[in-house]
């Protein structure tokens, strides 16, 4: 694996620590307010580094061995993550957007790994069978917390991960970026999945 992909991935685990705050805890309006300040602090330093070459270059120079080279003229994976992270805390209960954050850090990272490593079964553009299959099962082992420490029912933790699964290896079809599409993703399928067993199945 580049030495790239390990720093940065290094960084998307790191992550983890805003689901575990926002799980130790119960004050939603403080969380908010944490993500909040960093998301809109990442996107006015990608906002002036898009329209300042000279920061831009400076940017770029020391930060290469973790910025993608798309990122180089956009909006960096951090802006995308903090706009996914922050929207998925302010849109959903508590549990659902602590589970949905944990697949977005967790099975984003195992898809990646797994992919990038011993991915040989080639799906839709560079995603991976294997990259795929490493994304669901780790979702999967993601959601059981959910089950044991929330309470949320399995089966539609099941749909979710599968569904979410589907999202992320067209997430470049869809045009939406997967860090932002896998947390909201999941918890909206789970919300509307709970909808419809509470009004069809008595």
């Amino acid at each position: 694996m580049p030495i790239q992909e390990i720093f940065r991935k290094i960084i998307h685990l790191s992550s983890l620590c805003y689901p575990l705050f926002y799980f130790f805890t119960n004050d939603k309006i403080l969380v908010l307010a944490v993500t909040g300040v960093i998301f809109l602090t990442v996107f006015l330093i990608d906002l002036l580094r898009i329209f300042n070459k000279s920061i831009n270059d400076v940017f770029c120079k020391y930060l290469k061995f973790t910025i993608r080279e798309n990122e180089k003229t956009g909006f960096t994976g951090s802006t995308y993550f903090m706009c996914g992270t922050f929207f998925t805390i302010l849109l959903f209960p508590k549990d659902i957007a602590i589970i949905s954050l944990c697949v977005l850090v967790i099975s984003d990272t195992c898809a990646s790994v797994v992919g990038i490593s011993i991915g040989r079964v080639k799906l839709i553009g560079n995603k991976s069978l294997e990259g795929t299959l490493a994304f669901f099962l780790s979702a999967l082992i993601v959601s059981c917390f959910g089950w044991v420490y929330f309470g949320l029912l399995p089966h539609l933790l099941f749909i979710s991960s599968f569904v979410t699964t589907i999202m992320e290896l067209f997430n470049k079809q869809l045009k939406c970026d997967d860090n932002i599409l896998i947390p909201i993703g999941f918890a909206s399928v789970y919300l509307f999945a709970e909808i419809i067993v509470i009004v069809f199945i008595p």
